[in-house]
């Protein structure tokens, strides 16, 4: 679980006992877009309506067969609360397995109620899922239930300056850094406000910086630098900002 993003992988693993099927289906989680189906000997597949039809080019006979699909459903907003959809393979005579949750580390998550589900301490669960485990349950039937209660954790920055300002007659220059700690979780973005007569010759390192904008209020200019990636722990942001030059001939300046 993401803030604007809900992913789901799953990983059917069939077992058949008698007879022989060419064909698999799965229900989709419900309100999902399919992103992947991946296995061995797959000849085809498609999407009716909100089952995934995926056809072999053999049959499987008394066999074992792994079959991993991928699920997405976008978040406009993050929701104080999400049921989670399942996948459910279909035309089967059971089903049991396990279920992982993570979240981001900006996210605190409280499961708020289940179906179906018993939750397992991390050693019970499959070495191969413990991997950002936040809480696993195993369930060995359906219907499923997960209602999550969820609240973005809300970080807190501490920053420190180091600047000098040159004035000059023709330019006045603003040149240092801002050093940054975050803690609790990371930002993608930075506000920096400044007297509204300073311009942006540069801001931050070219390989951290997505874009930056300004908006002007009340004699102020508000920088705000967009993050390529989350910043998290310590961050320096430098910068170089220019003015019309404020210095008169014959004065003394620093």
């Amino acid at each position: 679980l993401g803030e604007r993003i809900l992913r789901l992988s799953t990983v059917v693993a069939y077992q058949v006992l008698r007879g022989e099927t060419d064909t698999l289906r799965v229900r989709a989680p419900e309100n999902t877009r399919l992103l992947s189906v991946k296995g061995e000997n797959i000849r085809e597949w498609t999407q009716e309506g909100e089952v995934v039809v995926v056809r072999l080019h053999a049959p499987l006979k008394a066999a074992a067969y792994q079959l991993a699909l991928g699920f997405e459903r976008i978040l406009e907003t993050l929701p104080p609360s999400i049921a989670v959809p399942f996948p459910r393979a279909e035309d089967v005579i059971r089903e049991s397995g396990w279920v992982v949750l993570g979240h981001e580390a900006g996210l605190n998550v409280r499961v708020a109620r289940t179906q179906g589900l018993s939750q397992a301490d991390r050693d019970e669960v499959p070495e191969a899922l413990r991997e950002g485990l936040g809480v696993g349950f195993r369930y060995l039937a359906h219907p499923l239930a997960l209602e999550l209660e969820v609240e973005k954790i809300l970080p807190v920055i501490r920053s420190a300056t180091t600047s000098v300002i040159t004035l000059g007659r023709e330019e006045d220059a603003w040149v240092g850094w801002i050093d940054y700690s975050i803690a609790k979780a990371g930002v993608f973005r930075f506000e920096v406000r400044v007297p509204a007569r300073w311009s942006v010759a540069s801001i931050g390192d070219p390989g951290a910086v997505e874009d930056f904008q300004t908006a002007d209020a009340n004699g102020v200019r508000t920088i705000t630098v967009s993050l390529k990636s989350k910043a998290t722990g310590t961050f320096r942001l430098p910068f170089k900002l220019t003015a019309e030059g404020s210095a008169v001939s014959g004065e003394v300046t620093h």
